[in-house]
């Protein structure tokens, strides 16, 4: 019986497509684990997050979310992408990685989201315990709100959560109805875009921004704010505040100097 044996394989000419097709699949293997490694954060995360989240008390007008959207760069109607947590990742790598001497400015959606986030997770009790698990926490939820919260929903918890700051009492003004009735005496419908604007400075730095304490900081601020929703001119660098703000006098005890915020040039 003739029996044939098969040829010898060659392995010596087979090893380089092998190797080839290895280092072919090496960045594809990272990708998936980092894209498994983010939504293992993402889901971890969503264990410090009620199933109720906390909601504004009330609606505002129309005119108002689109000055808060403008006063943050927004553009166009207000819309927020649906995150997921590459996305949200890569953007963080994004500022991060940034060679600028100043980071990129994030966009009007991110901010809306990121300070959400950090407003509702101050509402929690108990708080998400260590700085890194509070981070990843918040990176969960700024996703989830992103998936079941409008823009113009987001916007409302804002203007009705946010801290502006303190009255002569030294008692937390929240919310910008609240900071209407201090510094006006008027409910906020009754402001006119420039007074309600000159309200949105305080958010971004209660105390640094204080029209009080820091009268020209605020008004640079205000002026910038001015300028980019297209009340003034844009290269404005310094306006008053408006007639009818009573701000009074500084009650705040001297103390060092405060260290400045993430704020935008004063020019556009």
């Amino acid at each position: 019986m003739d029996v044939r044996t098969a040829p010898p394989r060659n392995d010596a000419r087979r090893w380089p497509l092998r190797a080839f097709g290895y280092l072919a699949a090496l960045p594809v293997a990272l990708f998936c684990l980092a894209v498994a490694f983010c939504y293992g954060l993402y889901w971890q995360g969503l264990a410090d997050i009620p199933a109720e989240l906390p909601q504004a008390r009330r609606t505002y007008p129309t005119e108002l979310r689109r000055l808060y959207w403008r006063a943050h760069d927004g553009q166009g109607e207000i819309r927020l992408p649906r995150s997921s947590s590459p996305r949200l990742a890569s953007e963080l790598l994004r500022i991060a990685a940034s060679s600028q001497a100043r980071p990129p400015r994030p966009s009007a959606a991110w901010q809306v989201l990121s300070q959400s986030a950090r407003v509702m997770l101050a509402e929690l009790e108990p708080a998400p315990g260590p700085n890194l698990r509070r981070h990843q926490t918040e990176f969960s939820l700024q996703i989830l709100l992103s998936r079941e919260r409008s823009g113009e929903q987001l916007i409302d918890y804002l203007l009705d959560r946010s801290y502006f700051g303190q009255d002569a009492a030294h008692r937390p003004i929240h919310g910008i109805e609240a900071a209407s009735s201090h510094y006006y005496g008027l409910p906020v419908e009754r402001l006119t875009a420039a007074e309600q604007l000159a309200l949105l400075v305080l958010p971004r730095g209660p105390y640094y921004f204080d029209p009080a304490c820091n009268p020209e900081r605020f008004q640079q601020r205000y002026a910038f704010l001015l300028g980019r929703v297209g009340l003034v001119p844009a290269n404005t660098t310094e306006h008053s505040p408006p007639p009818r703000m009573r701000i009074g006098g500084c009650s705040r005890k001297a103390r060092a100097k405060p260290v400045a915020p993430n704020v935008e040039p004063s020019t556009t």
